[in-house]
């Protein structure tokens, strides 16, 4: 009982081949995994096979549930760390695109900025009277306490009790 490759060739690999194969290709370094994009290829890949990698359902039915379990945590890692290069990219360019935005207003543009900043900022958003922690909203009693510093306070009036 075993599984063959998807190359031409069709070399096979017991189940006991496969599952040692997954379990260290599931421990290989990130890079190593990366090259490969957290997939399992026949053991002869790519020397001399160049066969697509083996369906996760071929895998799920031929590995015990401890070997699948490795490989599926290994393909989360990658895939967590591409995610992970993806927003930090996104970040640099959507910062890189509000510097630029700002490079480019005047003075009246930018005192207009600062005082719309101000006003939503210090005005219009509900603080803790004591730490300036924000809160959001509130249900019944005004009568309200901070979870960071733990002050009393009312949240009508926003006064320290």
């Amino acid at each position: 009982d075993g599984i063959l490759c998807g190359g031409p060739e069709q070399h096979f690999a017991c189940n006991s081949c496969l599952e040692q194969h997954v379990t260290v290709a599931a421990e290989a370094e990130l890079r190593l995994t990366r090259i490969r994009e957290g997939r399992v290829y026949c053991p002869m890949h790519p020397r001399e096979c160049q066969c697509p990698p083996y369906p996760d359902t071929d895998l799920a039915r031929r590995l015990s549930a401890e070997a699948f379990d490795k490989y599926n945590r290994a393909r989360i890692r990658l895939l967590e760390e591409q995610k992970a290069q993806e927003l930090e990219q996104e970040m640099k360019d959507r910062l890189h695109a509000e510097l630029t935005r700002l490079a480019q207003l005047d003075e009246e543009q930018r005192a207009v900025l600062h005082a719309c900043r101000h006003i939503r900022e210090e005005i219009l958003t509900l603080k803790c009277p004591r730490c300036e922690q924000a809160f959001l909203d509130f249900d019944g009693c005004f009568a309200l306490t901070c979870a960071r510093c733990q002050c009393g306070f009312c949240g009508w009036c926003l006064k320290d009790c």
